[in-house]
């Protein structure tokens, strides 16, 4: 296993994926070994314990970053998964919730982020408003609702997992720091904000992560929608019977 251009979304589902494959095929019972990028070592040396491997399961490679794509994707190895969204190159369904169950038997007792409600701060990373008018939303959030906000740069992927985990709202910009709802509680509101384009409702990475983890509280807009009225999204969250990805064609009102 090995980076795919270090994006942690293709690390923790895509690779990810792949191991939960491996474990519920029966290949680690035949003692098959994992090899792992050695980028991982040093970028997110946690990953192996958050995957539930034992130290004799793997072993580390080094090696550049253009072999290991010709290693780990030969004829894109991801376009074997469908969803009911089209034929998308996601991972398989069922991996994914075994992967799921892999990483929450070894994220450890609840958090300090317990029932919190949480604003993903990007102004810490190299695309530090990726959707416009974000950051005035958040710091809205803060001030004026509770939030918290929390830069996930300056914490580790452990903890990261265990934000999604324990929050009861988390809201941030569409990228691959919305990784972490693979470990998601059903009772977790998820808000993805994408920059001001209703085009970009059709990029459904996380969509399709809900659909997999059976997740009916994830919320897709595009910035205008909310931008000027976190108090009405606050009241949509905290209602009942809520309606899961949150289209284009349905308004804050619905």
């Amino acid at each position: 296993l090995g980076p795919h251009d270090a994006n942690w979304y293709h690390s923790l589902i895509d690779q990810g994926a792949l191991i939960a494959h491996w474990d519920r095929s029966g290949l680690r019972r035949q003692g098959v070994k994992l090899v792992l990028s050695s980028y991982w070592h040093y970028r997110w040396p946690e990953l192996p314990s958050i995957f539930g491997l034992a130290p004799d399961e793997y072993v580390w490679m080094n090696c550049d970053r253009v072999e290991f794509e010709q290693i780990t994707f030969p004829g894109n190895v991801r376009g074997r998964g469908r969803n009911s969204l089209g034929a998308w190159s996601f991972a398989d369904p069922a991996d994914i919730a075994h992967l799921r169950e892999i990483v929450l038997r070894n994220l450890g007792p609840k958090s300090e982020y317990s029932g919190a409600y949480v604003a993903i701060d990007r102004r810490d990373g190299w695309r530090t408003d990726r959707v416009q008018g974000y950051s005035t939303m958040l710091q809205r959030l803060v001030d004026d609702f509770g939030f918290r906000a929390v830069r996930l740069g300056e914490i580790r992927p452990k903890q990261q997992l265990q934000l999604f985990r324990d929050a009861k709202v988390v809201i941030g910009e569409h990228g691959a720091g919305l990784s972490g709802m693979l470990a998601v509680s059903p009772e977790t509101s998820l808000i993805e904000v994408f920059p001001d384009s209703n085009q970009n409702l059709g990029v459904y990475g996380f969509a399709h992560l809900a659909e997999c983890l059976d997740h009916r509280r994830h919320f897709r807009y595009v910035a205008s929608e909310i931008a000027d009225i976190p108090s009405q999204l606050l009241r949509i969250l905290n209602s009942g019977g809520t309606k899961a990805h949150i289209r284009s064609d349905v308004s804050v009102r619905d």
